[in-house]
C-alpha cells in the first residue's frame, strides 16, 4: 500500500513539474505489433533497427 502512495505522489508531483516548465507532451509511439516479442523474434531486430535510425545512431544497421 504504501509503494502505491508513492507512486502516486510521485506522479503527480512529476506532473506538476513538467507542466510548470511546459514540457511538450508526445504521442505514445508504442504499437500493438510492440507487445509480445522474444528476443530472438525479426519484429525486435527491425524495432531496434527503426530507433536507431531515428535517434540518427550512426552504428545503426
Amino acid at each position: 500500500m504504501s509503494a502505491f502512495a508513492l507512486n502516486a505522489v510521485v506522479a503527480v508531483v512529476l506532473t506538476l513539474i513538467l507542466r510548470a516548465f511546459k514540457v511538450k507532451d508526445t504521442a505514445d509511439s508504442t504499437r500493438r505489433s510492440d507487445y509480445g516479442a522474444d528476443e530472438d523474434d525479426p519484429k525486435v531486430a527491425e524495432i531496434e533497427r527503426q530507433a536507431a535510425l531515428e535517434q540518427g545512431n550512426p552504428l545503426a544497421p
